[in-house]
């Protein structure tokens, strides 16, 4: 792997960006059915939110979106909080540090941003990409657990930001 660098897609990227999602969630099984044409629309995410993609040697290798809360995108994001989905890496790419990059590009919009937290929803078999948000100071919310369709349970992440940092969340919030 050459030099990792970590940005917003740039207009001609989009399709590699969504495609990079799909090939990622279908390599480990998951049944993306009518939502793999969502995934695969990286362009009309970036419409309403930020599409980050990971690119190494000139090639889109990961993809993540940001959005802030109002955003058609944002899913479990409240006021003053934002969020990120479709967190993909190209099967070949990863345990390349390349997923913890893009999460780290969305903890440092969120902050930019002026959040006071960040928010994410990830499906219960994702027990990889669950230890990476713990490594990354996300505690699992069940309070933010929520179906999108029934028989498909999504789990809640969470993790509060400061101005110079993160930190862990106290007690749930009111909901």
């Amino acid at each position: 792997m050459g030099r990792l660098e970590i940005r917003p897609a740039r207009p001609e990227e989009l399709e590699a960006a969504g495609q990079v999602v799909v090939r990622a969630y279908q390599a480990d099984g998951y049944q993306v059915g009518g939502y793999a044409r969502t995934l695969a629309d990286a362009a009309d995410r970036a419409r309403d939110a930020e599409v980050a993609v990971a690119v190494d040697a000139g090639m889109v290798v990961g993809s993540v979106t940001f959005a802030l809360a109002g955003s058609r995108w944002a899913e479990l994001a409240r006021p003053g909080e934002a969020e990120f989905r479709m967190l993909g890496v190209d099967p070949d790419h990863r345990g390349r540090g390349v997923g913890r990059a893009l999460v780290e590009c969305c903890l440092d919009l969120a902050r930019r941003s002026g959040s006071t937290a960040l928010v994410l929803c990830s499906m219960a078999e994702m027990t990889t990409a669950h230890r990476l948000y713990d490594l990354l100071g996300f505690e699992r919310r069940p309070d933010l657990d929520w179906e999108p369709e029934p028989g498909t349970l999504l789990l809640g992440f969470h993790r509060r930001l400061t101005a110079d940092r993160a930190e862990p969340t106290g007690p749930s919030r009111p909901g």
